[in-house]
């Protein structure tokens, strides 16, 4: 546990001086989150951004669709299930297998 916090605490601080870095380091009078943010910009405007942001609607739709009907699929196989009463003579039966066993 202890080392589990260690390791957010420790993820958190590289994350957070990485953060600080790129917003003081310059490079041609621009700072490095600046031309992130510009090339972010960029790919954003290309197809590739707006074929992936399809493929995984795509994707999203496909899976809601399956756990859907795994859902109906299983509901109705609850719903055919006829639980059948055990006869108190079979009871009897079970309970001398089960003390065998034992």
């Amino acid at each position: 546990m202890i080392s589990l916090l260690w390791r957010i605490v420790k993820t958190s601080l590289i994350a957070f001086i990485g953060i600080i870095a790129s917003h003081l380091l310059r490079w041609n009078g621009k700072s490095l989150s600046d031309r992130i943010q510009v090339e972010v910009a960029h790919s954003e405007q290309s197809g590739v951004v707006s074929e992936l942001k399809k493929w995984g609607g795509e994707v999203t739709t496909q899976v809601r669709y399956k756990v859907l009907s795994t859902r109906a699929k299983l509901e109705k196989i609850d719903k055919d299930v006829i639980i059948e009463e055990i006869s108190p003579r079979e009871k009897l039966s079970l309970d001398k297998i089960v003390k065998k066993e034992k």
